[in-house]
């Protein structure tokens, strides 16, 4: 206070610093509030935004594991199927090669008639011609030679269905192996294309679950950046409020003063 300040004009500059004192600390105030309805703003916001990104990591993951699910199920189904359609094509080969064996055999058996005949009638021809070999013989053919021809002949034409029958059926049974075999390879090719569609599903999902690990993460490094964001707000909202409790004191301090000056 100077040496020419009166009583009068102490009051008056209490008064002034008393009123400069009240609208800082209005001010203060008034920013304490906003400061409040920012981070409150910021809390609901974060807030909000982790439940959405909770909902849709939550609805997400339900979709890919629905999805994961139906390829494994398509995956077992289509196995299945490809076991099943490979044990019903060994047993149709099995039948197949047992009805060819029995064929065969019926073959052989029909085959071995058919020499024992070929082979009795030439034995018979044989003896037939030692009998003319003792027996003076002509110039002319006898009626003896002529059937004899005729049955030479009739045993060629016999044996002729016979070979072209046991050949047509080794034929029909060397295609069916190759037709076997060939069925066998598509099998195994189509296995092994399940199998590389399984592993490249299964990559999928694993790429797929990296994602929205990585997704995670992200939301989890936000909501740790917005929890230091509303730390900071708090920390400012406090040293306001030292601010406004240190304006308060200051306040009262001049209020007490003011009422020291009315008194004098």
């Amino acid at each position: 206070m100077s040496e020419n300040c009166t009583v009068q004009n102490c009051y008056q500059c209490l008064t002034n610093v008393f009123l400069n004192t009240s609208i800082r600390l209005n001010d203060c105030e008034n920013e304490k509030r906003r400061l409040e309805a920012q981070v409150q703003s910021e809390k609901a916001v974060a807030i909000q935004k982790e439940r959405e990104l909770q909902e849709q990591h939550a609805k997400e993951m339900i979709e890919k594991d629905s999805v994961i699910q139906e390829l494994e199920s398509k995956l077992v189904a289509s196995e299945e199927e490809s076991a099943r359609k490979i044990q019903e094509l060994q047993e149709q080969h099995g039948e197949k090669l047992s009805k060819k064996d029995l064929e065969i055999q019926q073959l052989e058996i029909k085959l071995a008639v058919a020499k024992k005949e070929i082979t009795d009638r030439t034995q018979e021809v044989q003896e037939q011609l030692e009998k003319m070999s003792v027996t003076p013989q002509s110039n002319e053919p006898t009626q003896f030679h002529i059937d004899l021809g005729k049955l030479y002949m009739a045993l060629q034409e016999a044996k002729k269905p016979q070979e072209a029958l046991i050949a047509a059926k080794d034929k029909e049974i060397e295609n069916l192996i190759e037709q076997h075999e060939e069925k066998l390879t598509a099998k195994d090719q189509e296995i092994t294309n399940i199998r590389e569609q399984h592993i490249s599903k299964i990559v999928a999902r694993d790429s797929e679950i990296q994602r929205l690990t990585e997704k995670v993460k992200n939301v989890d490094e936000r909501n740790e950046n917005q929890r230091k964001s509303i730390c900071h707000f708090r920390q400012k909202m406090l040293t306001k409020d030292q601010e406004v409790g240190a304006l308060k004191k200051r306040v009262a301090d001049l209020e007490a003063e003011l009422g020291d000056g009315r008194d004098v």
